[in-house]
């Protein structure tokens, strides 16, 4: 996350991890944003952040299934 607002960079954070919850659940979370600047290279400065965060639990699930069934 820090090289996502680190200005020399592109601005961008794209990250798929897994939760496991106080139950024992697990949920696989993506994460995914841009880090807007302003200014100048030289000046440059995040000014905002915009992204979002999928349950993509089901999505993985499906996936595993897939897995296994090629195996």
């Amino acid at each position: 996350m820090e090289r996502a607002h680190d200005p020399s960079g592109d601005g961008r954070y794209n990250l798929l991890y897994r939760l496991v919850r106080a139950d024992g659940e697990v949920r696989w979370i993506h994460t995914g944003s841009q880090t807007c600047f302003k200014d100048s290279r030289a000046g440059r400065k995040a000014a905002r952040v915009i992204g979002a965060i999928t349950d993509v639990t089901e999505a993985q699930a499906a996936i595993a299934l897939l897995r296994d069934r090629e195996d």
